[in-house]
């Protein structure tokens, strides 16, 4: 296998090695011209994540994923689109929502960073559904802050109500009710949050989402 197809397998330890043997495959992409910084980073790769960002510099949906500060304010310094898609269509503040870095979530969103623009990807999020499901416990109340839209829906009708209601997370679902989140929204399979934190056996939230 290629190292492509080692992240892909999720083979780590492999995927390290054939680096090593050839350091310029740092530079690689998959056929859409997705990063295998990136590949690796949705497979939880951190060791290679790590190896790639010792080899060249990261782009800023790269430096986002990662949590790097530096990294994320010199491009923007520079002039970087702040909402620069990745080739899969999410954008920088996504990536460092759902990746659980606030902190790099919260530069990009006072450089400007659009956080109801909806990923190109089929998945069709916004920065509140990364953050939804992200577990790091703050970006919710970030995006909140930066006025997102609650009542967003992503691809199914999910919005970040029925995300806190498939978690369990009622500390989640609570700040985005007092944030104006519409408990009564349905997925495009007609269940409302309440549904959804019932049938995954949350049965205090589901009473709390039904009013």
């Amino acid at each position: 296998m290629n190292l492509l197809d080692e992240i892909t397998a999720g083979d780590g330890p492999a995927a390290l090695a054939t680096l090593r043997a050839d350091p310029t495959l740092a530079a690689a992409t998959d056929a859409a011209g997705v990063s295998a910084l990136l590949l690796a980073r949705y497979r939880g790769l951190d060791a290679l994540v790590d190896a790639i960002r010792a080899l060249r510099p990261l782009d800023l949906p790269e430096a986002a994923a990662t949590g790097d500060l530096g990294r994320v304010a010199a491009l923007l310094a520079a002039g970087c689109p702040v909402d620069a898609p990745t080739p899969d269509g999410f954008t920088p503040v996504q990536l460092a929502l759902f990746f659980g870095h606030p902190d790099a979530a919260a530069l990009l969103i006072r450089a400007g960073a659009d956080v109801d623009a909806a990923a190109t990807h089929p998945m069709g999020v916004a920065a509140i559904h990364a953050a939804a499901a992200s577990p790091a416990p703050f970006g919710v109340a970030l995006v909140v802050a930066a006025g997102a839209d609650v009542d967003a829906a992503q691809a199914g009708g999910f919005t970040a109500l029925h995300e806190a209601a498939h978690r369990g997370d009622a500390a989640m679902a609570e700040l985005l009710i007092a944030a104006g989140a519409d408990v009564a929204l349905r997925t495009d399979d007609d269940r409302t949050p309440a549904d959804v934190a019932a049938a995954d056996g949350h049965a205090a939230l589901a009473a709390r989402l039904a009013g």
